[in-house]
């Protein structure tokens, strides 16, 4: 999902609150994991003079910014923080371990219905021939089904999004081709969805 947190392999603050169910230690995600930017979300080391360094953690350098900023949920605005890094407020901390747990414990129970609640969402990132699908809508289904051990999830995409991100293309993607990020630093971002890292390893 958004941050390169990958949900099958390393470690994913939704699925490993399933495992556990500890709100302490999904707690101490949100506390230790406050990325300052982009690079720093990614795990990407570079040097502060790069082109891009001071871009935002939730800035994606194959879309605009514009369609990436965090925006307030369920009552909550922007400002409680964001469902993939820290800081938030405890507001945000108990929605987010609610929704986590409420969803994996309504698909334990009835199964998985998408005619009644929608797919999992997003688009494919591709790099030579590796592919990783980058979860944009319905994260927190998406880490129940892990922890439930789905080894395929339905999928769909959306009408107003491209279906695949190519390695291929950074040249065009917007942040690139606007100066914005260097060539560079945007394949190390994107490197970042297909090599699997602990997040609180990162900042």
């Amino acid at each position: 999902m958004p941050g390169a947190h990958h949900y099958d392999s390393g470690y994913h603050p939704f699925v490993e609150l399933i495992r556990n169910d500890s709100k302490e230690k999904f707690a101490n995600f949100y506390q230790q994991f406050v990325p300052q930017t982009l690079a720093e979300m990614c795990g990407v080391r570079i040097n502060p003079s790069e082109q891009g360094y001071h871009l935002k953690p939730y800035d994606e350098p194959w879309f605009l910014r514009e369609s990436k900023i965090p925006t307030g949920e369920n009552g909550l605005s922007a400002e409680h923080g964001a469902s993939f890094y820290g800081p938030v407020s405890e507001a945000k901390l108990s929605l987010e371990y609610q929704r986590v747990i409420n969803t994996y414990n309504s698909i334990k129970k009835q199964g998985y219905l998408p005619h009644k609640f929608g797919h999992v969402d997003g688009f494919f990132l591709k790099r030579g021939n590796e592919y990783r699908f980058y979860v944009n809508g319905a994260k927190h289904r998406a880490a129940a089904l892990t922890a439930l051990g789905w080894s395929h999830i339905p999928v769909t995409f959306r009408d107003n999004m491209t279906r695949v991100v190519a390695d291929t293309d950074v040249d065009s993607w917007p942040y690139v081709a606007a100066g914005n990020i260097s060539r560079t630093l945007a394949l190390k971002v994107f490197d970042a969805y297909f090599d699997a890292t602990d997040p609180l390893t990162r900042c």
